[in-house]
């Protein structure tokens, strides 16, 4: 079964992001879980992981629609650091534009994309646990 010790909820609501945490926690398989508001803050927070050499995050869940720095603009920069081969990152969405789902697929990055809202068994049957 796999276990998470780090994983990040990049979302600026904080409504989605209190009722995930509380799906996260029900799981059990999440340890430390991390709340950053947009992409600026998450590749902020990554890049000074990287620098002191401490480990990434098993998981980040991002959303698309933020300010500062949406999920889309985080996935571009993202594409430029050294260090994203190592991330696991799936995307968390109220969007139902189909094209916007096939392009969050496009980034090596992006391993699937999860429709908000979500619940525990959509969840483990992504997540494959």
């Amino acid at each position: 079964m796999n276990k998470f010790d780090l994983t990040y909820i990049v979302d600026d609501d904080a409504i989605f992001v209190s009722i995930f945490k509380k799906i996260l926690s029900k799981i059990q398989n999440f340890s430390e879980i991390k709340h950053l508001k947009n992409g600026a803050i998450a590749l902020s927070d990554l890049k000074k992981r990287f620098d002191n050499k401490q480990v990434f995050p098993d998981i980040i869940f991002l959303d698309l629609n933020m300010p500062v720095l949406d999920g889309w603009q985080f996935l571009e920069e993202l594409k430029q650091l050294p260090f994203k081969n190592q991330l696991a990152i799936y995307v968390i969405s109220s969007t139902i534009d189909k094209r916007e789902i096939k392009k969050c697929r496009k980034y090596k990055t992006v391993l699937n994309f999860i429709q908000k809202p979500t619940n525990e068994s959509q969840l483990k049957a992504i997540l494959g646990i």
